[in-house]
């Protein structure tokens, strides 16, 4: 007999191909206040804004800048009572906003309230509401209200003061009861 044949050798060792690193987690629910004045991307939300901040009647729904016509020379000081839609514009034709409108800037749906429990829908949308409590003079209360899509602006005279009150609301309360946001959020001003 013939002697036994040597085993035929081993493939060389290949090794495991390495395990893929495990999924990140989801990402929690967000949880805070986000400010957005372009919220859903809906005109809709402006034809609910309410833009007589003191007062004075500003751009809205049935208000467009146009009824600005020029302004007080610089350095003019204001003439007693105010100016009908602030020092900086003179206006003609600009009627007073309709009786019973709030003396007030109101910037509808522009804050969303997340509490960490819905990954995607806010518990509640709220609107972010301006009155003056001290004298209010603005340069012209036709740049009242958003500008553009990601700021809200406040017209102030110069050489004036005013204490303004900020409060959020919720959007579906008529009555404009202030809502307690319960985290700390930032709030930024330009001058």
């Amino acid at each position: 007999l013939p002697p036994p044949s040597p085993p035929s050798p081993l493939p060389p060792s290949i090794p495991p191909p390495p395990t893929p690193p495990p999924s990140p987690p989801p990402s929690p629910p967000p949880c805070g206040l986000r400010i957005d004045f372009d919220r859903d991307g809906s005109e809709a939300d402006l034809a609910n804004d309410i833009n007589n901040l003191g007062g004075f009647p500003g751009p809205g729904p049935t208000v467009t800048v146009s009824a600005c016509d020029g302004g007080l020379a610089h350095g003019v000081e204001p003439p007693s009572g105010g100016c009908p839609c602030g020092c900086g514009c003179v206006c003609s034709g600009l009627a007073p906003a309709p009786a019973g409108t709030p003396q007030q800037l109101r910037f509808s749906k522009v804050a969303s309230l997340y509490d960490g429990s819905h990954q995607t829908e806010p518990v509640q949308v709220l609107d972010l509401v301006l009155t003056n409590e001290t004298e209010y003079t603005p340069w012209s209360s036709m740049r009242n209200g958003r500008e553009g899509k990601k700021l809200g602006e406040v017209s102030v005279a110069a050489s004036t003061d005013t204490r303004f009150k900020f409060r959020f609301t919720d959007s579906n309360d008529t009555d404009g009861t202030p809502v307690v946001v319960p985290y700390a959020f930032d709030l930024c001003l330009f001058d």
